[in-house]
């Protein structure tokens, strides 16, 4: 459990780097002012009423495409020494680009861009952190097996220890239901994991977009 301990530490360091340098680098960089933070305007974002349908059906096979291919690129490199860091470097890009939005839409629109900033976000992203939460599983369970193995279990406990194994539990018969089981949870957590990002693209593209369609009208 250290180690893991250790890992969940590094990534909230990440994380919260990044958001507090992603909150620090528009003011400090003067990007509230002139035509780069004209597009966080409700003027830029008004515009969103004006696409046709057809466009966000377009919006959702890219965004599927995207989303599926990071999320899919992050799990197999749980499984190579670059997956310690990928996570590190996707944590702090994600929260970076999350304080930088919000700082802009308040040094742009004030009070009201919050709202626009939780328009970016909701709902989709509570599925894309769900899709998240599942691919985190399976990148902590390696580091689980082989406490697991003892009674051919995987739960969300730690493994008994050996001695307390019945005896004519043999160290086969672990093997065996430890494969079994843990291959069982495997396919369901990755099938959860690409079934909660793609449902979160549909969300964006078609719940998220109509919300920056509706929002700035009546802001």
């Amino acid at each position: 459990m250290e180690k893991e301990r250790r890992i969940l530490i590094s990534f909230g360091a990440a994380a919260l780097l990044g958001l507090l340098a992603g909150v620090v680098a528009p003011k400090l960089f003067r990007m509230g002012d002139g035509s780069y933070a004209g597009f966080f305007s409700l003027y830029s974002f008004g515009k969103f009423a004006q696409l046709p349908d057809s466009d966000f059906t377009q919006l959702f096979w890219y965004l599927l495409v995207k989303r599926l291919r990071l999320i899919c690129f992050l799990w197999m490199s749980s499984y190579t020494p670059f997956g310690f860091f990928a996570h590190l470097l996707l944590l702090f890009w994600i929260f970076f680009a999350g304080g930088m939005l919000l700082s802009l839409f308040l040094l742009r629109e004030g009070t009201n861009g919050i709202l626009l900033f939780l328009c970016c976000l909701l709902p989709q992203w509570i599925l894309y952190v769900l899709a998240f939460r599942g691919e985190l599983r399976l990148y902590f369970s390696k580091y689980g097996i082989e406490r697991k193995r003892d009674c051919g279990i995987i739960s969300g406990r730690e493994g008994e220890p050996r001695e307390e194994c019945p005896a004519e539990y043999d160290r086969a018969t672990r093997t065996l239901d430890f494969e079994k089981t843990y291959s069982g949870w495997m396919r369901r957590e990755f099938l959860s994991m690409l079934m909660l990002c793609a449902v979160g693209c549909g969300m964006e593209a078609f719940i998220g977009m109509r919300l920056l369609q509706v929002i700035p009208g009546l802001m």
